[in-house]
């Protein structure tokens, strides 16, 4: 078996998020989501693929990723051994995706450890972008069309120094548990280190033209953090925001992060979850140690063994439950790119393929190669 990194990117408008969904363990087939669209257009190229994507972040509806990485297995090793193998099956996967009109690209695939999981990051970066525009100003008159579903538009009042000061405030170490849509023991570790980085952004040209300039201004939020709550960092966001527009107090953020579990301490009414289409998963992160691969001996044992003979062996069983700890170390950024994050990731399970069909993948391949040059 084979395990291998895929680094994703995608605009989230027209999916309904990254994860699968389904009803009673089958899957939705007329929901559309981009962990969805990338297996099917892998099954057609591997046709003994049985396995599924594992997440390492998930996406909302409507929310974008610069870059997010996922993991699957492959029974048949030798047929994606080389990395050229790799990068001929990413071309190929581009290709359809862009036929298709999906807006999806893989930037990466690379062979990993049989005990590599995805979700188990070093860490992960996020980005919300926001334009604050007049009060008396529509959004749809202050968006140009190629802005529309990638930024976030707040009206004026808005005061840019409790905007920053609300950064800071939340920046830290903090019980979370307000911070999310799900309540209660649905979250092991509510407790984040945060970076925050507030930065003036630019919007693409044509944005606010009409308005002039000076009138649209335009933030970038990023955070920064090893795993998420449920929607935490539209949460977060959308507390800055309500901060700066005058409907919450400094004190109230102040004290909801001293008593996560007490909502009387905050008027939750005024800050409203943020609407998706302003946030990115910007990055990914692993430690190199992680990404190292190397040939597992005790598999060049028993190559010869069928499957029935072989000692099964799930992914939980073969990585350690514990995730990585805070330090020093020298991280790998997996490409660049955006997500609002969650601690309970979903995480599927592997399955064999079939060995009788050994040979049908690459010839797959060759013959799609010989379509697209």
């Amino acid at each position: 078996m084979g395990r291998y990194l895929m680094f994703i990117q995608y605009l989230g408008t027209q999916y309904s998020g990254i994860q699968v969904q389904r009803v009673s363990g089958v899957v939705k087939q007329d929901v559309k989501t981009i962990q969805g669209t990338i297996e099917r257009h892998l099954k057609k190229l591997l046709p003994t693929w049985e396995s599924n994507l594992c997440l390492s972040s998930r996406t909302d509806k409507k929310v974008h990723a610069f870059c997010n990485a996922v993991h699957f297995d492959f029974n048949h090793e030798s047929r994606l051994k080389e990395q050229s193998d790799l990068d001929r099956l990413k071309f190929i996967l581009n290709i359809q995706f862009h036929k298709a009109k999906e807006d999806i690209k893989i930037l990466r695939i690379q062979q990993v450890n049989d005990n590599f999981v995805s979700r188990y990051a070093a860490g992960r970066n996020y980005l919300y972008r926001l334009a604050v525009i007049p009060e008396d100003c529509g959004f749809q008159q202050a968006l140009s069309v190629v802005e529309r579903n990638r930024i976030s538009v707040v009206r004026s009042p808005f005061d840019v120094g409790l905007f920053l000061k609300s950064a800071e405030l939340l920046a830290g170490t903090h019980n979370f548990s307000a911070f999310t849509t799900l309540k209660g023991t649905q979250f092991k570790n509510p407790v984040k280190n945060v970076v925050i980085g507030v930065r003036g952004g630019q919007a693409d040209e044509g944005v606010c033209q009409h308005l002039g300039g000076e009138k649209c201004h335009f933030w970038d939020v990023h955070v920064q953090a090893k795993s998420f709550l449920y929607h935490q960092v539209r949460h977060m966001v959308s507390s800055m925001v309500a901060v700066a527009r005058g409907r919450l107090h400094l004190d109230d953020l102040r004290r909801v992060l001293e008593y996560p579990l007490d909502r009387d301490h905050m008027s939750y009414s005024a800050m409203p979850r943020i609407s998706p289409n302003g946030l990115y998963l910007e990055r990914v992160k692993y430690k190199p140690a992680d990404l190292e691969y190397a040939p597992n001996e005790d598999d060049k044992t028993v190559e010869g063994m069928s499957d029935a003979n072989r000692s099964p062996m799930s992914a939980s069983e073969r990585v350690q439950e514990t995730l990585p700890t805070d330090g020093d170390e020298d991280f790998v950024t997996a490409a660049s790119g955006h997500h609002d994050g969650a601690d309970n990731h979903h995480q599927s399970h592997s399955t064999r393929g079939n060995n009788s069909r050994d040979n049908s993948n690459v010839d797959i391949l060759k013959k799609s190669m010989g379509k697209v040059t």
